[in-house]
């Protein structure tokens, strides 16, 4: 009789702490694990919209380039109408250096590559690569090495 009710008590006891211990570190797992792969995603996903600004950037630069004959010695110049109105809707390119605190999908710095407005011959955009916690470079027309900070 008396192992009965020991059976019967033992059925009625729930769970013991070690086994709710061991779900709750499961459960901690599985949730780190889920953010830390979401985190990754997010970052990628921004990454490949901040090249995709710069990309169009630089083209519109391009053909900003291709109408004057000259690449636009301010950072002011691309946003001056005509071919410079064409640029992405919310993206600021400006001289103020591209940093860990830049939103890295709309915050670009030109350089102007060239001796004079009558000679440029290229330009520099800078962003922020969150990816690489570095600020990465995209080259145009014939622009490489050092690239002045436009005068606006």
């Amino acid at each position: 009789m008396d192992q009965k009710n020991i059976n019967a008590k033992r059925r009625n006891s729930g769970f013991t702490i070690v086994e709710l211990l061991v779900v709750i570190v499961v459960i901690a797992i599985l949730a780190v694990i889920t953010i830390v792969s979401y985190t990754g995603v997010t970052a990628k996903a921004n990454l490949s919209k901040t090249q995709s600004n710069a990309d169009s950037v630089g083209q519109v630069i391009d053909a900003i380039a291709a109408e004057n004959g000259v690449y636009p010695d301010t950072a002011a110049a691309a946003y001056a109408g005509g071919t410079y109105a064409k640029m992405p809707q919310g993206v600021t390119v400006d001289i103020t250096a591209p940093t860990s605190g830049s939103n890295p999908t709309t915050h670009f710095q030109y350089y102007w590559c060239g001796a004079s407005a009558a000679t440029a011959n290229g330009a520099k955009l800078a962003y922020w690569d969150s990816v690489a916690g570095a600020v990465a470079n995209i080259w145009l027309g014939a622009g490489s090495g050092a690239c002045t900070l436009p005068a606006s």
